[in-house]
């Protein structure tokens, strides 16, 4: 169950809020600032992630600070980012934390209490371009022949190209490293003067004006002579791969060898045959035999 309740506290008041002024002074304030007062002179990149704003305030009166507002052209997105600047006295301030190679738009508000005043005109800056902050996309190796094969990718993600595609720089390893230097409009090169059966890898970096993105992961190229095809050889290729299937094949083979020698073997004989009939033995009758020719048996 409950307690018994305690006694009842003092009571207590909240402060006045200190920002809450005479309606008569907020009336000359949002007077005061229903004008424009601030001109956005100049808004310049400074790197590949900030911007500088410079402006100019025609009068300091009932100006407490300024609001920097900034939103991404690119991404077509309304919504506006908000920084706060108090120093009334200073005509720039730089926006950094920025997208690289993006156009941004800019403009500023004075305001003095809860009073805001009117916007300044407003200003597009784009970023400074970048190196890429990831290598190309979807690297393919293959066979051309034995001693050339072909690399193949796709530029980096548009996030993280940073700038515009300048180049491509492809670096072969095996043995002595090779770097290939190709243009920004091909995506495919054909790496001649390999040694047949010697492991080469190949990996591929962007570039922009910036300089040189990271390399992507190597890819293997050419590992051993290029076999033929399946493509090329047709639906048999599976069968001719069976231990059973080469067996037969063998079998096949060795009886035919075996056939052929047994008919040869019939075909001779039978020549022999026909060649010792056409001879003619003369036959000898005992009674034409005289008695000097009559037979005899040595007895020893």
């Amino acid at each position: 169950g409950l307690s018994p309740a305690s006694k009842v506290s003092a009571t207590a008041r909240t402060l006045a809020n200190t920002r809450s002024l005479p309606n008569s002074e907020l009336d000359t304030a949002r007077a005061a600032l229903s004008t424009k007062l601030i001109d956005l002179q100049d808004a310049r990149s400074q790197s590949s992630g900030s911007v500088r704003l410079i402006w100019l305030l025609a009068a300091v009166d009932y100006v407490e600070g300024f609001y920097i507002r900034f939103r991404e052209l690119s991404g077509g997105s309304h919504n506006y980012n908000i920084l706060t600047v108090l120093n009334i006295e200073t005509t720039f301030y730089t926006v950094t934390n920025l997208k690289k190679f993006t156009k941004y738009e800019f403009f500023i508000s004075p305001f003095y209490k809860s009073v805001e005043g009117q916007p300044s005109n407003s200003r597009i800056a784009q970023t400074l371009e970048d190196v890429p902050s990831a290598p190309p996309d979807t690297i393919t190796a293959g066979f051309f022949n034995n001693t050339a094969g072909w690399v193949r990718w796709s530029p980096p993600p548009p996030q993280h190209c940073n700038g515009i595609i300048t180049g491509y720089k492809i670096q072969i390893k095996g043995g002595v490293t090779r770097t290939i230097t190709m243009n920004a409009t091909t995506t495919s090169i054909l790496i001649s003067n390999l040694t047949t059966g010697n492991p080469y890898s190949a990996r591929v970096a962007a570039t922009t004006s910036a300089g040189q993105g990271p390399f992507s992961a190597s890819v293997p190229l050419l590992t051993a002579p290029r076999a033929q095809s399946p493509r090329t050889l047709g639906p048999l290729v599976p069968l001719v791969r069976q231990t059973w299937f080469v067996v037969l094949l063998a079998f096949i083979v060795l009886a035919l060898l075996v056939g052929a020698g047994f008919l040869l073997y019939l075909r001779g004989k039978r020549s022999i045959t026909k060649e010792l009939g056409h001879l003619d033995v003369p036959v000898v009758n005992a009674s034409h035999l005289s008695a000097k020719e009559s037979l005899w048996i040595d007895r020893g």
